[in-house]
Parts: structure tokens; C-alpha cells; sequence
């Protein structure tokens, strides 16, 4: 789990990029320096020039090897990623030490500064580390899927434990009444994302069985291997979680650890 937050944060914090060494005639081309790179990838994803931007890190052995429809289906999870990447950052200084640089940043209107780290690779800066540099040739094209996987199913229990306690306060100021799910997001008492009232959200199938004054809510990934591996199950008691190959959980499951 280590190496995959490592990764994740990675992603949400690398708004930086790479400048082409520019050349004369005569001249030799010289690689980039680290400044250099985090410039040119900051703007590159900005510009949603995705495939760009990613050779330019850590992640090239993984953008290179997806097809055209692949990197379509990943292209909503990049524009989420990547979406508030403001323009005018600002490289305040540099550090190398061998094969290991520290870029610091300034977001506007911010007075810190934010270190990002990159390694040389084959005689190229490349934005990342060398953790997730192994960890991506590792795994290749299925990278960002599993990254993506990571991501949806912890959002998926915090949603479910979000929508246990939304539970417990609608059954409070309803005689103890359960609500199912178009009722429970159309009240006041969670905010629930809007699509759950028809089943389907971030990726995953939820099914509400109401048994009385209790309730069982079921999630299972609608694209397995791809949204998410884990089946969840919740209730009263807490989030359970199994990888069931996509079929439904049960209370059998372990509770789901974070």
C-alpha cells in the first residue's frame, strides 16, 4: 500500500514539466536541467497533452504502451487529476545531489515554496522517484489502471461509511425509518453524490436492501480489474471488503482497512 500512496501522490502533486533544449547549428543539444523539466511538464499537462507531459516523468514506460482507447478511457481520471492546474507557476532555485533533484515551486498567490523531486534517467531528468520508477516498469500499461483501481475503492469506502451515518441520521428524524438510495441522496442529511440515487457511482454498482429498521448495502465494481477489484458490503456495523472477481460481497468479507 506504501508504494501505491507513494505513486498516487505522486500524480495529484506532480503539476510540473519539461523545456526542449533549444540548439543552433554547431551546437550540441543539452539535456534539459531539472527547472527545465518541471516547467515543461507543468505546462504540458495543463494543456492536457497528457502523453507528453507523462514522458517527461517517471510514468513514460507506462503512457508509452497504452492504445489510443486506452488512454481515452483514462483521459476523465487525468482531467480530475490535473483539472486545477493554475498557469504562472514559479521555479524558485534547484538542488542535485548525483542523480537525485529537488525543483522548488510557488503557486501563485502562495508564499511557500514546493519542493518536487525528479531522478536522472539514462542522462534525462525525469519528474518522480525512483520508487515509483521501478514500481511503474513493474507493472507497464497496467499502471494507471491499478492507480486508478487504488483510488476508487478507498473513495468507495469512505463514501459507504459516508452513507452509514447518513443512514443513522435520516432513520433519527424519521421514526426510525430506512431510507433507500434516491430517498437518502434527495435528503438533507448527506451530501451523497447525485448519480448514487440511480445506482451507479465513481466507477461501482450500489445496491441498498432495507430489512426493517436495519440496512445492507452492497458495491461491486461495474468494470472488474478496471474501476476496482474489491466487492464491498456495509452496514450498521462498519465497511467490509473482499476481491470476489467482481461477484457480491457478504458479511463474510473483512472489514475494509484504510
Amino acid at each position: 500500500m506504501k508504494r501505491y500512496v507513494l505513486a498516487i501522490t505522486a500524480l495529484s502533486l506532480m503539476i510540473i514539466g519539461l523545456s526542449v533544449s533549444q540548439t543552433s547549428w554547431g551546437q550540441q543539444v543539452q539535456p534539459a536541467s531539472p527547472s527545465q523539466v518541471v516547467n515543461e511538464f507543468y505546462n504540458l499537462l495543463r494543456e492536457k497533452r497528457y502523453v507528453e507531459g507523462f514522458r517527461l516523468s517517471v510514468f513514460d514506460s507506462a503512457v508509452s504502451t497504452l492504445s489510443a482507447s486506452e488512454l481515452e478511457e483514462l483521459k476523465p481520471d487525468f482531467d480530475k487529476t490535473f483539472a486545477k492546474i493554475p498557469s504562472g507557476v514559479t521555479i524558485k532555485g534547484e538542488q542535485i545531489t548525483q542523480d537525485v533533484a529537488t525543483v522548488y515551486i510557488s503557486m501563485p498567490d502562495s508564499k511557500t515554496q514546493d519542493p518536487v523531486a525528479l531522478v536522472r534517467i539514462a542522462g534525462q531528468w525525469k519528474v518522480g522517484d525512483f520508487e515509483t520508477y521501478n514500481l511503474v516498469r513493474q507493472q507497464g500499461r497496467d499502471f494507471f489502471f491499478n492507480a486508478r483501481m487504488f483510488v476508487n475503492e478507498r473513495e468507495i469506502a469512505e463514501l459507504l461509511k459516508q452513507m452509514i451515518a447518513s443512514e443513522f441520521l435520516y432513520a433519527q428524524n424519521n421514526k426510525g425509518r430506512i431510507a433507500g438510495l434516491p430517498e437518502l441522496v434527495g435528503s438533507s442529511v448527506g451530501d451523497l453524490p447525485k448519480d448514487l440515487a440511480q445506482g451507479t457511482t465513481r466507477g461501482y454498482r450500489f445496491d441498498l436492501k432495507i430489512n426493517g429498521p436495519s440496512f445492507d448495502i452492497l458495491a461491486v465494481p461495474l468494470r472488474y480489474g478496471r474501476s476496482g477489484k474489491l466487492s464491498f458490503f456495509a452496514n450498521g456495523a462498519g465497511v467490509r471488503a473482499a476481491d470476489l472477481q467482481g461477484k457480491p460481497a457478504s458479511v463474510m468479507a473483512p472489514y475494509f482497512q484504510f
